[in-house]
């Protein structure tokens, strides 16, 4: 699976594709990795949730 994004963090510094001459940076991930990264996208964004609903 192909994933493109228009900027990469690298060592804490946002770089844009645009900067070097591109539209997007584009790089290649396996089923299991994308996977586990929607896992952990999804467990971040319930986690915020939480948060937010015990603050109130």
């Amino acid at each position: 699976m192909k994933i493109c994004t228009p900027f990469i963090t690298k060592n804490g510094v946002r770089l844009y594709a645009s900067t070097f001459g591109k539209k997007a940076f584009c790089f290649d991930v396996t089923e299991e990795q994308h996977k586990a990264y929607l896992e952990k996208k999804a467990a971040k964004a319930e986690k915020q949730l939480n948060k937010k609903t015990k603050d109130k």
